[in-house]
């Protein structure tokens, strides 16, 4: 009785196990004459696209990406039929089929933090929420929203006004989002007391106060 215990609790160790570290998603992007299909994807950091050749002679070909990530140049082809990229950095990536420019044959990408996640896209104004729970430990949302696609900064400052980390660098369509903020996913070894998160963008800024209780 006592291994079956044991054997019972492994079990089900393993089904946490695989529900916490799920594969990123793999994005399918069809490419044929003329047109990348779809043409504008939203992913995550993390995630993988996926180029897949159904007919003619094309190019994926990175034009405007985010700082620190790293371009591609791939012929896609009847002898070439995939190409794979694994996202690695927040912000908007575009790109070509350089044969098929002027034709209209452009792609983009808009990559998010993997813990940040869309739930709104009809918004006609800024707001920054009060985060919820308040006091939190460890996890605490986030949420926001943005009226028009730019760069955005979400970052935490401690009561001196020092930062304590970014946790968004990077470029968002229009939306509303909701970002999970984890002390221990961040790998933050804070004290209990008041801190503060600011979000930024072109045209607007604000602070509110978090209360993190240990």
């Amino acid at each position: 009785m006592k291994n079956s215990n044991y054997l019972f609790a492994y079990l089900i160790f393993l089904m946490l196990f695989a529900i916490k570290s799920s594969p990123a998603t793999t994005h399918i992007v069809n490419v044929s004459n003329y047109a990348f299909t779809p043409q504008n994807l939203n992913v995550s950091v993390g995630d993988t696209i996926k180029w897949v050749w159904i007919s003619g002679i094309h190019t994926t070909t990175s034009t405007t990406i985010p700082q620190g990530a790293q371009p591609w140049d791939e012929i896609i082809s009847n002898t070439n039929q995939t190409f794979s990229y694994v996202v690695s950095v927040v912000g908007l990536y575009n790109y070509v089929c350089t044969p098929h420019i002027t034709m209209g044959m452009i792609g983009s990408f808009n990559a998010s933090p993997s813990y940040i996640s869309s739930i709104g896209t009809n918004v006609n104004n800024y707001q920054l929420y009060q985060n919820y729970p308040n006091p939190f430990n460890p996890v605490t949302k986030i949420k926001f929203s943005i009226p028009k696609s730019e760069f955005v900064t979400l970052k935490i400052y401690n009561i001196l006004g020092e930062e304590v980390v970014t946790l968004i660098n990077g470029f968002l369509s229009q939306g509303i989002y909701e970002y999970i903020f984890d002390i221990n996913k961040n790998n933050l070894n804070l004290s209990s007391g008041v801190y503060y998160y600011s979000l930024r963008t072109e045209n607007f800024y604000e602070t509110k106060k978090l209360l993190l209780s240990k």
